[in-house]
């Protein structure tokens, strides 16, 4: 009798710690059977709580898309009684067809019980009357450009009547190492493709790749419903659509672009300057300049500075800050960039401002392009403010000389003792330099850039200002010329190339660029560097800048 007793009271324990593990937390199903494309919503309901938690829901990724979670929290008090609980709602879409598992989740110190779904497979009929009822059309303006170069990427969902979309279409699309302008709004309307009508929503963008390489355009999913006829009902189904990954060839700079040169890509550029009067002008007016360079299929940003010289004597020059702007409205980014100068003249006179040049590359006929606007002739009037700078003067021409018999009157043992030691003062002075030659050109460290020209990088704090260290480290090898300094720099690899064009490109541009990482680049380089003679002979195109 005791040992009946005894398992029965087991047996109730049993049963009511089970009861309170389920009434703790607890799962289920909105369905147990669904069709692929259709989702299920799986509520886990903890009670006795009225504080949430952040479930972890990675377990379930290798399975289902989980397409939202909601929360909520209830309280009740009824005679003396307190009743608490808060409810997970997750919607999941399977990944493929069969008996599918949910695992247990944790929700605080409980885990949810296991829980299994089975997913039908639908017919190839099915599949396509959904493929025809709603879908993405993607659509690029090539497979192949150039880095900084402008990629138009289009994407339409198409859905026929009777489809309803649970989601709106994502933004922009996120890529690293790429700049991304939204072409206007996003737009709806309706087309027609053969014999059906579709509702249609078109989304553009511009993209501007900053690497060279592979670009991935990155897939995206909406969930919609569509109404089917199947064995002669209608019945509703939810699905998922989506878009596939594109991948886009990313070219680097062409050879044939002109070295020293802002890498500029575009379709179309226009360069035009003007002045705010010609006539009258007088000494000590002042006059405002305006260069206005105009691109299409480019952003304005990317437009290099020009820079311009004029003699100090003639005129004085006071740049305002650029004004750039961009246009995203159409269907191709334009931008443009207007530097404005006011210039007082100092001296009367003819006075011309000189040519203004720009080089850039047609990305529709894949050559090197130059855009010139004209020069500008002023006339000036009025008394000078400056003296004008003086004008070499010719040597003055000597006093005749009366000839002479220059042996007449010599002493000449005295001058064969002065030649014979001024040849002898020659001759140690060659010595001693030949000498000094050979030990410089065998001490380590002239072998290398000077302390004294490294600093000059190590104290940069710019592009601008690392670029005028290097300089000054090219001075030794290659002159004074910055220009063609650079150029025959650039020629000894392709390292030296990138670091030079991608500084000029941070210098004079709005570019992402890791100032840090080119200055330790720089300083490993130049420590260590010794110009070859090949490099020394290649020609040097004219520099474009006055650095």
């Amino acid at each position: 009798m005791v040992t009946t007793l005894q398992r029965c009271a087991t047996f109730i324990v049993l049963i009511l710690a089970s009861f309170h593990g389920w009434a703790a937390v607890s799962a289920q199903l909105s369905e147990q059977d669904i069709d692929e494309l259709e989702s299920v919503r799986l509520t886990i309901r903890a009670t006795q709580t009225r504080s949430t938690e952040t479930l972890d829901l990675s377990h379930l990724e290798s399975d289902f898309h989980v397409m939202g979670t909601n929360t909520s929290s209830q309280y009740r008090f009824v005679n003396g009684r307190e009743q608490s609980w808060v409810d997970y709602q997750i919607t999941l879409q399977p990944k493929r067809t069969g008996t599918l598992t949910i695992p247990a989740i944790q929700v605080g110190r409980d885990t949810t019980p296991t829980l299994t779904l089975r997913v039908r497979t639908l017919s190839e009929q099915t599949h396509q009357k959904i493929k025809e009822l709603v879908f993405f059309e993607t659509e690029v303006s090539a497979t192949e450009v150039y880095v900084q170069a402008q990629l138009i990427f289009t994407r339409r969902l198409l859905y026929s009547n009777g489809v309803q979309l649970y989601s709106d279409l994502p933004g922009a699309p996120e890529i690293a190492d790429a700049v991304v302008l939204t072409l206007g709004e996003t737009t709806a309307g309706t087309i027609q493709r053969g014999s059906n009508s579709y509702g249609i929503v078109e989304q553009r963008y511009a993209i501007f790749p900053e690497s060279s390489g592979d670009l991935t355009l990155p897939a995206i999913n909406v969930t919609a419903s569509v109404r089917l006829l199947e064995s002669g009902r209608v019945s509703r189904k939810g699905v998922r659509v989506g878009t596939e990954p594109t991948t886009i060839r990313v070219n680097p700079v062409p050879p044939d672009y002109p070295v020293g040169h802002p890498w500029l890509p575009a379709e179309e550029v226009s360069v035009h300057q003007e002045i705010s009067r010609l006539t009258p002008l007088n000494v000590g007016d002042t006059v405002t300049h305006e260069l206005l360079v105009h691109v299409k299929g480019n952003a304005g940003s990317i437009v290099p500075p020009v820079l311009w010289s004029v003699r100090d004597d003639q005129l004085r020059i006071y740049p305002q800050n650029p004004v750039i702007n961009d246009d995203t409205n159409s269907s191709r980014v334009s931008g443009s960039r207007l530097q404005t100068t006011s210039i007082v003249p100092l001296q009367p006179g003819d006075v011309a401002l000189p040519e203004q040049i720009v080089y850039w590359w047609n990305t529709k006929t894949d050559k090197l392009a130059i855009s010139k606007a004209p020069p500008i002739s002023l006339n000036i009037g009025g008394a000078p403010i400056v003296a004008v700078a003086d004008e070499p003067t010719p040597d003055t021409v000597p006093p005749e000389i009366e000839e002479h018999d220059p042996t007449v009157d010599i002493d000449w043992p005295p001058v064969i003792n002065f030649v014979w030691v001024t040849l002898s003062i020659i001759a140690l002075i060659y010595l001693c330099i030949a000498f000094g030659r050979w030990v410089t050109r065998f001490k380590p460290g002239n072998r290398t850039t000077s302390g004294s020209s490294i600093q000059s990088i190590r104290d940069a704090n710019s592009p601008a200002e690392l670029l005028n260290g290097i300089a000054v480290c090219l001075t030794p090898y290659f002159g004074a010329e910055r220009a063609a300094a650079f150029d025959q720099f650039q020629r000894q690899s392709d390292v030296h190339n990138d670091l030079i064009m991608s500084l000029q490109r941070a210098a004079y541009g709005e570019q992402t660029t890791s100032f840090k990482q080119h200055k330790q680049m720089a300083l490993r380089i130049l420590r260590k560097f010794k110009p070859n003679e090949a490099s020394k002979q290649q020609p040097v195109l004219p520099a474009l800048y006055s650095w």
